[in-house]
């Protein structure tokens, strides 16, 4: 036993990580947040208790992206143990999912577990965050030209009436 450290658990976010279902982060991807749930502290942290993941983008001023809760369900992570952990969740399309896109975990996010560490700083050490670029994703315009009306004028009721047009892909993607 040390002097001045009460026993108990320690709860701690670290190892996190972002990938992208197709490789690249940009708008509308699917991403993976990865983590490590450590338990630091010299005593089993008994669960049930919630993590959260917080996406916010922080060139449209910290808009939030995705509040996104994790249930821990786990019955306990001994003394020193990690756990490892993930969530899935999709950029927003266009704009809105473009730029500096910062993700933050927080574990034991309603204070289920009553934490104790070396200088009481058990229940300060429980989020980690980490900052990930995303570009603006490919994506068609769709356009419309050469609109054509026959007969240009006469028309009468009944009549036939033909529309020509073209379509055209002015944008950066195929359009399936």
């Amino acid at each position: 036993i040390v002097f001045g450290t009460t026993p108990g658990p320690d709860l701690m976010v670290s190892d996190l990580g972002v990938t992208s279902a197709t490789g690249t982060i940009e708008s509308g991807a699917l991403l993976t947040v990865s983590w490590t749930t450590r338990n630091a502290g010299n005593e089993p942290a008994a669960g049930p208790w919630q993590e959260r993941v917080l996406v916010r983008n922080l060139d449209r001023g910290g808009e939030l992206i995705a509040n996104l809760p994790v249930a821990f369900t786990d019955e306990s992570v001994a003394a020193g143990a990690t756990v490892a952990r993930s969530t899935q969740f999709s950029l927003p399309e266009g704009a809105a999912g473009v730029g500096r896109v910062s993700i933050e975990v927080t574990t034991d996010v309603a204070n289920d577990i009553a934490e104790q560490g070396a200088g009481g700083q058990a229940e300060s050490n429980n989020s980690a965050t980490i900052e990930v670029g995303s570009t603006l994703a490919r994506y068609p315009d769709l356009t419309i030209s050469h609109l054509s009306v026959e007969p240009a004028a006469g028309w009468a009721p009944g009549s036939v009436v033909t529309l020509r047009w073209r379509v055209n892909n002015s944008g950066s993607a195929d359009v399936t």
